[in-house]
């Protein structure tokens, strides 16, 4: 993920100019092979976890031999997301190549979620995505649960996508968000992004201070807790978030 997914970003370039030093020089292809693997929104993230396998014009079924798992038929996925029938058997080749048993372990998601960000430590986003994927939390990923995520994000109203943005910034599920937990998502999004960040000079403090600034601005009532209802009412009456969560919109 990158800033601009945040909610209540939008204004973080002026915050950065403010601390910005001399100018460093910006490091080779590595730097380069980061911004590339990083960019694009959350859902063109979770595809990429699973290549599109090679198309077959004939498919008709979806192939239940290989997997150990055997996920729900597709007539009961068509009607649970808001997938085709082709683009599920699509979307399942592509999840079957990454992974041949049918279901994907929190080691292997964060492996799979690390290789957009080679130059930093993903491992707590791909912690809280899979923990919001993993609905029974049995500690594993089905085929259905990720289809079910991917279809509410890139298809999903407006009020699904601000509560699963919540649920995200929301690490240990207690129905509520504090400066402290928006600190944390902070500070993980340069820990993921990695030490050649552009720009490469932001500080926790730099961070706590912009922080501060949005919870103020969430926090109607001042009581040092964010609710779901006044994120929501943030989300939907400032334009920057709402441009943001367009993001979120994509095709298969």
């Amino acid at each position: 993920m990158m800033a601009e997914d945040f909610v209540g970003w939008d204004s973080y370039d002026d915050d950065l100019e403010k601390a910005k030093p001399k100018p460093v020089p910006r490091r080779s292809s590595a730097f380069k092979t980061a911004n590339r693997l990083r960019s694009g929104s959350v859902v063109d993230r979770l595809k990429r976890l699973f290549r599109v396998a090679n198309q077959d014009p004939d498919l008709d079924e979806l192939d239940l031999q290989a997997p150990r798992y055997v996920p729900a038929s597709l007539d009961i996925l068509t009607k649970t997301t808001r997938f085709s029938r082709r683009e599920i058997q699509l979307i399942y080749r592509s999840f079957k190549q990454e992974c041949p048993t049918g279901i994907v372990t929190a080691e292997k998601f964060r492996e799979l979620y690390s290789q957009f960000f080679p130059l930093g430590d993903a491992s707590y986003f791909a912690r809280q995505i899979f923990q919001l994927m993993d609905q029974d939390m049995d500690g594993s990923v089905t085929f259905e649960e990720y289809l079910v995520v991917m279809s509410m994000l890139s298809r999903g109203s407006l009020d699904e996508k601000v509560q699963w943005v919540f649920n995200l910034y929301d690490s240990n599920g207690e129905g509520q968000l504090t400066a402290e937990k928006l600190t944390d998502v902070a500070v993980s999004v340069y820990e993921m992004l990695g030490s050649y960040t552009d720009p490469p000079w932001i500080n926790e403090t730099t961070i706590k201070d912009h922080v501060a600034r949005v919870f103020s601005k969430m926090d109607t009532n001042q009581d040092g807790i964010v609710t779901f209802t006044e994120f929501k009412e943030f989300c939907i009456t400032d334009e920057g978030v709402r441009r943001n969560f367009g993001v979120f919109d994509s095709s298969l």
